[in-house]
């Protein structure tokens, strides 16, 4: 406590805590805990200091211990309540609310599902089986295995195999089975993680590992209008993607997207299997990759790199041998004669013979090499010594134009009384024009007539190298892997565009990026099945979906029409009235795993982010003002923090919070995000027009928005 302080204010853990000083009475600091006073301190002239509550506001014991730790025998209380924290325990609730107990063949039936969702088995249809008039049905959806009892719609039991989590839901509780499903989970499977999700007496509590806490209540199953769900064989069928059974796991067990296969969470027999496929590329020995993500981006740095890993050891003959032959197959097809301009990069940076291919160009436009030429390499005053023809050159411009052209120098304003300002203009844009034409043709006609055909051919390479050697991967050649989506919609048949799916196989495998489609075409359908394929392929567990708010209840409609079983939060704008079943009064929210978040634009105005993860970004921001790396560097060191003031100034103006219900993202736990009408997020950035037409000046970076940053 600092009495000499008129105001302090500071986040501690995610709580916004404000100390203010009693305007009356200086030795008197009232404290507010997010904008709520919760208590006061006073010191008298002998420093003894008194906690007196506000409004008979109850304090936590372990505060009020920590009081006396601070200011011992110089600390009191004056009319406060103590009040011991009370943990909550998922299992003394259970033991004081449980009345019934499972029957011995309910048991068996429980038993028999465990062993089946911990096997490494895959299903490509459901397994129903029946002890006792006790029925048991087990799904495969994604990388989940459910367990649904005597004919219930809701899972029972969820076990998801690459975080090895069970989650064991409120059908059990209703059983009397949670005692013995806990007992065989540690003996079957020792190293599961186990998640109980019950609601008892109208609360519902999750509990994992131990910890137990309130969640909000669970939303009905949807029921659509007409229901018939596929299975990721239905799908693959209906939609003729690629589908391999014993493959699947390849994929849920790869390193992010298009990455590596994890070795270590395969089997022998899966390893096997993995190392027979003609899909799979083992690029370095034991490390394997989809054929399509190998066989794609800048080929010839990949076939570099093969050379190089291959000389110093990291390769073998077979492997290199073998990968060679994919990647030459994959090669761009190279490309010659293609328009190129002069001022391109590949231009600027080759040389021919030790000299920069922009000098061999003037040298051969004005006749270097002819006998007897006077010309220079910025003035021809005998075209009949050079390769240039007079008509070449328009009658705006001449020769020296050119030449300026060619070295990047902008063109001079047109000087004189005799024309207007707007006709001056004019003749300008026109001289500027006729320049770059008439460099351009006689750039092309210099590469075909100047260069020997060696030299071409090493021009064209380096061309294609630069230029021409990225390689898309076949999206449709990767596997796509849904399940539990509904044939129907709002009671009529539905069926994805092919682009469609070639749009959700792009995302999935991709891990991000943008569809672009025309108005019908149906990005959102695309972006709902991309979205359910990141939480059934592990990809994802709380995707967060951001929509224009005219069009909020059409996607979560479409989302129930299509996935009936995957819960949807509708949190419109993030207002404290639409989070209150979400809140954990942290600042944070708790979203189920496997749910789909939808907000609406304005929410964003509602989020903003701690304090180490803005000290974090505030290098982004760096970039999003246009300071290079370079420019940082040669600044001085009293320029370099008073640009970081600016950044820190920019980001505080950017997160300004009209609520105080607002949340920051990290404590939300989205992992995975989509943006509807992108082109509602094209205007970001600020960024200044140039006064003069000028054909190499850049765009200046400008100043991002409080929007912009606050989407960064």
């Amino acid at each position: 406590m600092n009495f000499a302080k008129p105001m302090v204010e500071k986040f501690v853990g995610s709580y916004l805590v404000e100390s203010r000083q009693n305007e009356k009475n200086p030795y008197q600091i009232n404290v507010y805990i997010d904008q709520k006073r919760k208590f006061s301190v006073l010191q008298d002239s002998s420093k003894n200091v008194t906690l007196v509550s506000y409004n008979n506001e109850r304090l936590p014991l372990s505060f009020i211990k920590a009081m006396y730790e601070r200011f011992g025998e110089r600390f009191s209380v004056s009319d406060v309540s103590p009040f011991e924290e009370k943990i909550l325990s998922l299992d003394d609730i259970v033991k004081e609310n449980q009345k019934k107990s499972a029957s011995k063949a309910l048991c068996k039936v429980a038993e028999k599902s465990l062993v089946e969702i911990f096997s490494d088995r895959e299903l490509d249809s459901e397994l129903n089986f029946e002890i006792e008039k006790h029925k048991a049905r087990i799904v495969q959806k994604g990388t989940h295995k459910q367990v649904f009892f005597d004919g219930s719609k809701y899972a029972a039991l969820d076990f998801e195999k690459i975080t090895q989590k069970l989650t064991v839901n409120n059908e059990v509780y209703n059983s009397g089975l949670q005692d013995f499903v806990s007992e065989k989970t540690s003996e079957l499977n020792p190293d599961c993680k186990v998640k109980r999700d019950f609601t008892i007496n109208g609360k519902r509590y999750i509990d994992s590992d131990g910890k137990t806490k309130l969640a909000p209540p669970k939303s009905p199953r949807y029921s659509p209008k007409q229901e018939e769900l596929m299975t990721n064989k239905d799908f693959a069928s209906l939609y003729g993607s690629k589908w391999n059974e014993d493959e699947r796991i390849f994929f849920e067990v790869s390193d992010g997207f298009g990455g590596y296969i994890n070795l270590n969470r395969l089997n022998e027999e899966q390893q096997k299997i993995l190392r027979q496929s003609k899909n799979y590329v083992e690029e370095y020995p034991n490390k394997f990759i989809h054929r399509e993500f190998y066989a794609s981006g800048n080929i010839y740095k990949k076939i570099d790199k093969l050379e190089e890993d291959f000389s110093s050891g990291k390769v073998s003959l077979e492997l290199y041998e073998k990968n060679l032959k994919i990647l030459k197959k994959a090669v761009p097809k190279p490309v010659r004669n293609a328009e190129i301009s002069i001022l391109s990069s590949t231009v600027s940076d080759y040389e021919i013979n030790g000299e920069n291919i922009k000098e061999s160009f003037l040298a051969w436009a004005v006749g270097r090499d002819i006998e007897g030429s006077g010309n220079t390499l910025d003035s021809i005053d005998d075209f009949s010594s050079s390769n240039v023809k007079r008509e070449e050159i328009p009658s705006t411009i001449n020769w020296k134009d050119v030449y300026d052209y060619v070295n990047g120098i902008e063109l001079a304003k047109i000087s004189g009384d005799e024309l207007s300002e707007r006709q001056k203009n004019k003749l300008r844009s026109q001289k500027m024009n006729d320049r770059k034409f008439c460099a351009e043709k006689l750039f092309s006609r210099f590469l075909n007539e100047g260069l020997s055909k060696d030299e071409q051919d090493r021009f064209w390479n380096q061309y294609n190298r630069i230029n021409h050697a990225i390689r898309t991967p076949d999206w449709s050649k990767l596997p796509l892997y849904i399940e539990g989506m509904n044939k129907y919609r709002n009671g009529v048949e539905f069926k994805l565009y092919d682009q469609q799916i070639k749009g959700v196989s792009f995302l999935c495998n991709k891990g991000n990026g943008l569809l672009a489609y025309d108005v019908g075409v149906g990005k959102t359908a695309a972006g709902i099945v991309a979205t359910v394929n990141q939480i059934q392929t592990g990809k994802a567990k709380r995707p967060l979906i951001i929509v224009p708010k005219t069009v909020i209840s059409q996607w979560e409609s479409d989302i129930h029409e299509l996935f009936p079983d995957v819960q949807v939060n509708n949190l419109d704008n993030l207002s404290s009235r639409a989070i209150a079943n979400f809140y954990d009064g942290k600042h944070g929210l708790n979203i189920p795993e496997g749910s789909i978040t939808l907000v609406t634009k304005e929410a964003l105005n509602n989020i903003s982010f701690t304090e180490s993860t803005k000290d974090e970004m505030l290098k982004d921001f760096q970039d999003l003002t246009g300071v290079s790396n370079e420019q940082f560097s040669k600044m001085s060191d009293k320029e370099r923090e008073d640009y970081k003031n600016k950044l820190r100034d920019l980001f505080g103006q950017a997160e300004k919070i009209d609520s105080k219900d607002f949340v920051f993202f990290e404590n939300c736990g989205f992992d995975n995000i989509t943006v509807d009408e992108a082109q509602y997020y094209k205007n970001l950035f600020k960024v200044p027009r140039t006064k003069q037409a000028n054909e190499f000046a850049g765009m200046g970076s400008g100043k991002p928005s409080k929007r912009a940053v606050r989407k960064r």
